[in-house]
């Protein structure tokens, strides 16, 4: 998946666009992902908390 993202001066993200290739399971997340960080900024996008992290142990 590839995500661009258009950012205004305040530092909220404006636009987001995204090319993914593949099935329907992989296209839908990807919008999914482009409509959930618009009007957010990069700090709100990217929390820890939303982060999905790989269980290393």
């Amino acid at each position: 998946m590839k995500l661009q993202i258009q950012v205004d001066e305040k530092g909220k993200m404006v636009d987001a666009r995204f090319k993914t290739f593949g099935c329907g399971s992989a296209i839908a997340p990807s919008s999914l992902a482009t409509e959930w960080v618009k009007g957010k900024t990069v700090e709100e996008a990217c929390t820890p908390e939303l982060v999905r992290r790989e269980n290393t142990e």
